[in-house]
Parts: structure tokens; sequence; C-alpha cells
């Protein structure tokens, strides 16, 4: 299958490149790049600056129907959401906003987190007080007193922003590493987002026939 040659780090077992083919028609869609593949999916650059995202991870079905034509500062927008069976396997797909990934200054301030909230809590596993429970902004930039000091001004206030906005639509969305943050344009600004809402979750997902691909 071509996309194999041209996209040397495609798993054929993670997407069957077969199904790749038949979702490009159906959609009537280039795909341009293979921008990365994880352990439930993988996701293509296409035309238009948007995301061809597709997985195993039915859970991601379920966030991506509740963002799909809102407009977010702090997540990917969403434009379309599919599923599809294919060889007795359902997959998710989903056509989204395209984010830059700019992994070393992510990694900075997931190092700087972990370090200065003194194992409370982690940005790349958040814990379930912060997803579930009453964080103010002023804890969590109590939390870089120790930062500013040692290591100069530095502001988090964005990380706790796309936490809310997540919390906003019950989104609950734990692995944020440097593969699943980026940054978008929003109102003419650059801002911190999540482009990954997958959870490694595929159980009793009710999906919508109108969905269908």
């Amino acid at each position: 299958m071509k996309y194999i040659k041209i996209f040397e780090q495609f798993d054929d077992n993670i997407i069957p490149s077969q199904l790749i083919d038949v979702i490009k028609d159906s959609l009537k869609i280039n795909i341009n790049k293979l921008l990365g593949c994880g352990k439930f999916g993988c996701a293509f650059k296409i035309d238009n600056n948007k995301v061809l995202k597709i997985s195993t991870d039915l859970k991601e079905y379920e966030y991506a129907k509740k963002l799909k034509g809102i407009r977010n500062k702090h997540i990917a927008d969403i434009y379309d959401v599919y599923y599809i069976e294919y060889n007795n396997e359902k997959y998710v797909i989903i056509i989204k906003e395209y984010c830059l990934l700019e992994s070393n200054n992510i990694n900075k301030k997931i190092e700087s987190f972990e370090k200065y909230s003194f194992g409370d809590m982690t940005l790349t596993y958040l814990s379930s007080e912060f997803l579930h429970g009453d964080i103010s902004l002023h804890k969590f930039k109590s939390y870089f007193d120790e930062y500013e000091k040692n290591e100069g001004t530095y502001d988090l206030s964005e990380w706790y922003y796309m936490i809310m906005e997540l919390r906003k639509h019950k989104i609950y969305v734990k692995d944020l590493d440097e593969n699943n943050i980026g940054y978008k344009v929003y109102n003419g600004k650059k801002s911190l987002c999540i482009i990954d809402l997958g959870l490694g979750y595929w159980n009793n997902i009710n999906f919508k026939k109108e969905d269908e691909l």
C-alpha cells in the first residue's frame, strides 16, 4: 500500500492501510503528511490546515461530539466526527484543527509544574482533585512561587485556563504530555491548547447513526 512507503513511521497494525484508502475516498480528502501514531490511532495532516484522526479509542468519539462546531480557545476545534466498522472493528474518524507542536517548550512547562508542585500533582497525569475538585487560579499559581524565585517569572495560567475549559465541557483528559499539547491561533493570538482527547477507552459507546461513514 503506497502510504506505508511514504509514511515511514506508519504502523499498519494500529490502523489498517486499506482502511485509510476507504476513508480518504469516502471523505474525498487528500492526505499530505503523517503527524504521528500512538497506541490507539494515527493522525494525518490534510488539506485546508486540518487533521484527520483515526482511532480505536471510542471515548474520543464522545468528547469530539461534544465539541463539534464549538470554537475553543484551549482545545483544538472539531469540524466533523464519524465512525466506521471495518473488519469487525469500530474506528473513530475526526476532522479537527491543525495545531503547532513545540515539544521542547511544552516539556519545560511540564517539568516545571512537576518540580515546583512538590509531587502534589503533575501536568502529565492530572490528579482527580484537579479534574473534579475546586482548584483556584490562586492555588494553581502558588505552586510556582519557588519557581519564580529560582528560575524567573513564568506565567502558567494558560495551563489552568486550558484545564478549566476541559472541565467546562466535562472532558476529563488526563494525559497531557508534549505530544498532546500544542498551540493554536485564537483571536489573532497564540494560545496553548490540547490536541488529543483520547483516554484509551472503548466500552459502552452509543454511536449515532448519522455519524456512520
